[in-house]
Order: C-alpha cells, then sequence, then structure tokens
C-alpha cells in the first residue's frame, strides 16, 4: 500500500492485532491482512481472535478509535465520501447521528421513506414547497407563532411545529 501506512496495536485483541490509518487490519506476530466481511449495508467486518477468545467488529470503529480518539458520548462514526468500505482515517468523522443522516438525505444515498417514494416537494401529496419550508423556518425563528403560520400556509398546525422543530422536511436548510 501507501508509504504513509501507520499501525497501531489493537487493545481488544490484546496487542495480537494492529490496525492501520489506511483502514487494513494484520496480525502482530506475521503482519498478515485479515481479511473482512462484508456488512449487507456494505461495511467491512473483522474478527479478532486470541486465547479462545473472539472479538468481532467493524473496520471503521477500530480505525477511528485509534487514529482519531475515543468516541464522544452521543456521536456516531461517518463515511465522509459516503461509501462505508472506505475506512481510511482521512474519510472519517465523529458526528450526531442527526448530522449523518441529513448528510445522507443530501446525498441520495438514503430515502426517509424507501427507495421507490418521494419526498419534499416529489411526493404526490406535499401542498408545500421548499421555499415555503425555509420561509416558515425563518419566520418561526423571528417569532411568529406555529398557528399563524399554518393559516398563512395553509396546513396543520402540527405539520407546521414539525417543521419549524426539524422533525420534518430535514432535507431541508
Amino acid at each position: 500500500m501507501e508509504n504513509n501506512e501507520q499501525w497501531k496495536p489493537v487493545r481488544q485483541s490484546g496487542n495480537a492485532h494492529e490496525v492501520s490509518n489506511l483502514g487494513r487490519v494484520r496480525r502482530t506476530s506475521n503482519r498478515k491482512i485479515l481479511k473482512t466481511a462484508r456488512h449487507k449495508q456494505g461495511y467491512r467486518l473483522v474478527t479478532l481472535s486470541f486465547l479462545k477468545t473472539k472479538w468481532q467488529g467493524t473496520v471503521h470503529s477500530l480505525v477511528a478509535e485509534y487514529f482519531i480518539g475515543p468516541r464522544p458520548a452521543g456521536m456516531v462514526i461517518c463515511h465522509i465520501d459516503d461509501n462505508p468500505a472506505n475506512n481510511n482515517v482521512t474519510n472519517l468523522k465523529y458526528a450526531t447521528q442527526k448530522e449523518n443522516m441529513h448528510d445522507a438525505i443530501k446525498t441520495g444515498i438514503w430515502k426517509p421513506w424507501g427507495d421507490y417514494a418521494a419526498y419534499g416537494e416529489a411526493h404526490h401529496r406535499t401542498v408545500l414547497t421548499e421555499a415555503q419550508v425555509s420561509e416558515m423556518r425563518t419566520l418561526f425563528k423571528a417569532g411568529v407563532k406555529a398557528k399563524d403560520l399554518a393559516l398563512h400556509f395553509g396546513a396543520p398546525r402540527s405539520t407546521i411545529y414539525n417543521i419549524v422543530t426539524g422533525r420534518r422536511w430535514t432535507h431541508v436548510d
């Protein structure tokens, strides 16, 4: 691989294995690169066997832990390029689940209602546009009440409240 590949011992295996900043895992004793399995969502899984014990987990979690640092509470590991098999440390970051899902919706790799359902303006039952949603959020932040927005935009108050609080139309900033 590349000359700048760095290796760190994996505590979970009693240091019998090492993980690299490029997303590879090897045995410490003979430096043999371990094969990984593919999770149905594309993540790379690795099993570390040592002293009659097995540890199984994702390669990206090992890379993040040893090269970025411990995962902060409430954070998930995100693949910046949205490729779950790319476990290079430069492609990983910690973020909230909401940030991760917002990014996945923006890039189109995840659709909140499945592959065949449209959302936002493309949904067949929508009565609002993305421009209206943005305007609604701006007005709400300026102090306009949800019930007044409901009258102005012709939508139920509960819908307006879910939009302005970020529960709906999450793909719109």
